[in-house]
């Protein structure tokens, strides 16, 4: 499937719950996640625009692990990419096929994730260690993308194309 998200970076989470719930938008949950993305020693994934990410989730006392294959991104004013996810468990035995695979952990990303539908998009209010705050609204297409993100007093202009990983990246190795 094809991915369509815009991220923006907002000061603070705490009101966009009620703007939400205002909206009639439908609280899904909170998670906290953890990624891990991997790559082979020559970066031939993120030379290529391409991602591989073990994420541990954990929410309500349950955890699952989920490998995710981004592709490279596709043209748009929001972030297009391919994205095949699949549920993995045990995580450790993932990590040990990734290694045997030649792929290597290169960063982690730690967040907290409030997860809402409003309309046809999921808006995804993220907590991340050692960035702040952002919004993701992902949807089926750009006019679903930016009429929710404009609901919700965000300007889609605002988006920034770049994962959490290589913001990190750009913040520890400038």
């Amino acid at each position: 499937s094809i991915e369509i998200e815009a991220k923006i970076k907002v000061e603070r989470l705490d009101e966009f719950p009620a703007r939400l719930e205002k909206l009639a938008g439908t609280f899904l949950g909170q998670t906290r996640q953890l990624d891990t993305f991997f790559d082979r020693d020559d970066l031939s994934l993120k030379t290529g625009g391409c991602g591989l990410r073990l994420r541990r989730e954990e929410a309500g006392g349950q955890a699952k692990t989920i490998l995710c294959f981004k592709g490279p991104r596709q043209p748009g004013p929001f972030k297009h990419r391919e994205e095949i996810e699949l549920d993995v468990s045990p995580p450790d035995q993932a990590q040990a096929l990734l290694d045997r695979l030649g792929y290597h952990p290169r960063r982690q990303v730690e967040k907290h994730r409030q997860s809402w539908r409003l309309e046809n998009c999921i808006i995804c209010l993220d907590q991340v260690a050692g960035l702040g705050c952002f919004i993701e609204v992902e949807g089926p297409d750009e006019k679903s993308v930016a009429r929710v993100a404009a609901a919700l007093g965000l300007d889609p202009a605002d988006h920034i194309p770049h994962s959490y990983a290589a913001l990190l990246a750009r913040k520890t190795n400038p």
